[in-house]
């Protein structure tokens, strides 16, 4: 296994120094871990008998341990206040969660509705398959593997395929497009060489950091394999007998409630210095491209091409839907002041990932001079647990397989209603 995770290395690092040299992956920006996995998955689709190899195998379970490692480091991040001293700037930072809740319910609503009237009727899909969108567009690949109980439990068996193929896909809508609507919108050239924060690589911090993320992925493992194995005891057909459903759930959980026990942890013995949010990012960053890379090289294109119509019907109407909020909906409820750049953010963020919003931002403003990023970074703790890989993202196949999807359609949008009102209302007060 160590050996398939030096090969994924070398292969990941060819590519960063090839794409240097490539000027349109380059100017794009395009992920080494995206250009690497398209490439690989092309051969393998090809060249379906390499499919016996362990490296593919490796890769195929790769998903799974680097969406762990993922959680068990961001949840250890130490949490920095929110700003509420003046409530102008806070009542900013509440549009932009108004904004971010209309674009993502607005992805589920566009997914469920077609499901509803076209994908399960014409193409016999579950009613799950309607989260599709959102898992892969505003939740990204961690998102995509994260879900895939939630999809199976549901009768949607190749939703993981479906939420990496939507990721990746929606991962080059938010760079491509979000680059085209910079040169439309403000006739900027791309910044061949955007500036990036330096952080001091101290070993010793590298290390305890490392060690923390580590210890919540081992201890995570240890009690999903071995500590609940004494809920054996427990009959099935006891009061208890839920709790055997621990059992069931995927390894990212344990690893990112142990991170959360262990973070407490250490505030309590008033050591919570030790965690360096700067390496926990850096890290969390490094994991991610593996995650892509694992997830998109090991994608079975037979089970795409099963629902190819339905996906590539379901992504252009999300697109489409997106652009509308970028082009209405932020200049109804943003200050204009700086509007482009926070919607280039979200622009970036439900087509692919927060870092891509973050990429495009730096193409407008590379010292951030605005307040776009700001409000975006404080509205973030109202909208992350919930949504685009929070826990609504998570139920919404259980809701809507348990309850009437067409009730639940009609509650999304009068939410999305709701929300754009009261946006409104406070725009207007603050006579943006």
């Amino acid at each position: 296994m160590m050996s398939h995770f030096f090969i994924t290395i070398v292969i990941l690092g060819i590519t960063a120094v090839i794409s240097n040299k490539i000027s349109i992956l380059k100017n794009y920006r395009i992920p080494i871990s995206l250009t690497s996995s398209i490439l690989v998955l092309i051969l393998f689709s090809v060249q379906t008998d390499l499919k016996t190899l362990t490296i593919y195998q490796f890769w195929k379970s790769g998903p799974s341990i680097f969406i762990a490692l993922i959680f068990g480091a961001l949840f250890l991040e130490r949490s920095e206040k929110l700003s509420t001293s003046n409530g102008r700037n806070f009542k900013e930072s509440v549009l932009q969660t108004i904004l971010v809740y209309i674009t993502i319910l607005g992805q589920m609503f566009i997914g469920l509705v077609l499901t509803i009237l076209i994908f399960k009727p014409f193409f016999n899909l579950p009613i799950s398959f309607g989260s599709v969108l959102e898992t892969g567009f505003a939740g990204g690949h961690g998102t995509a593997v994260a879900m895939n109980k939630s999809f199976v439990d549901n009768g949607l068996l190749n939703g993981q395929e479906y939420g990496l193929f939507s990721a990746t896909v929606g991962l080059i809508l938010g760079i491509v497009g979000g680059i085209i609507l910079i040169k439309k919108e403000k006739g900027a050239s791309i910044i061949s060489d955007e500036e990036k924060s330096k952080i001091e690589l101290d070993p010793v911090k590298v290390i305890i950091t490392l060690t923390l993320i580590f210890i919540t992925f081992l201890i995570g493992s240890y009690i999903k394999d071995n500590f609940l194995d004494l809920l054996s005891v427990i009959d099935s057909n006891s009061p208890f007998a839920f709790v055997l459903r621990l059992k069931d759930l995927p390894l990212f959980i344990f690893t990112l409630l142990v991170s959360v026990a262990l973070k407490f942890f250490l505030v309590l013995i008033k050591q919570d210095y030790l965690i360096e949010n700067e390496i926990i990012n850096l890290a969390s960053n490094v994991f991610m491209e593996f995650l892509i890379f694992t997830g998109i090289a090991s994608i079975d294109m037979k089970v795409i091409s099963d629902a190819l119509i339905p996906l590539c019907f379901l992504f252009a109407v999300g697109f489409i839907w997106n652009l509308i909020c970028h082009f209405y909906f932020r200049k109804k409820l943003m200050n204009k002041e700086y509007s482009f750049e926070i919607s280039l953010i979200n622009f970036g963020m439900v087509n692919g990932t927060t870092g891509i919003g973050l990429m495009l931002l730096k193409m407008v403003d590379p010292e951030c001079k605005s307040r776009a990023l700001k409000v975006y970074a404080e509205s973030a703790p109202f909208t992350s647990p919930l949504i685009g890989g929070g826990i609504l993202t998570l139920a919404l196949p259980y809701l809507v397989t348990t309850g009437n999807p067409i009730l639940i359609a009609l509650i999304i949008f009068i939410t999305i209603l709701t929300f754009y009102l009261v946006g409104l209302n406070i725009r207007k007060k603050l006579n943006l």
